[in-house]
């Protein structure tokens, strides 16, 4: 038998499993990174979505105590229907 040729043949094989055990984990390394730049961008565009919903309704919500003061002095000075309505002067 010869033993250099074996102990070769082992090394070999060591080195090589080795090998493919590390491109395989810098490989699912990768992915998962990939996956995490994809998953902050989403929530980033989410976030940024949001927050212009938010600055909408804040508009739309600023608006309403000045419309009820409105609806309070229209229906003060009497234009107010026989139903209930407001009937607004154009």
């Amino acid at each position: 038998m010869n033993w250099k040729y074996i102990i070769g043949e082992i090394l070999l094989i060591f080195i090589g499993i080795t090998m493919a055990i590390w491109f395989d984990t810098w490989n699912n390394d990768r992915i998962v990174e990939q996956k995490k730049a994809q998953a902050i961008s989403k929530i980033q565009e989410e976030i940024e979505h949001n927050m212009e919903e938010l600055l909408t309704a804040r508009e739309i919500n600023e608006k309403i105590p000045a419309a009820i003061t409105t609806f309070r002095k229209l229906r003060a000075e009497g234009y107010e229907s026989s139903e209930g309505e407001v009937m607004t002067a154009e």
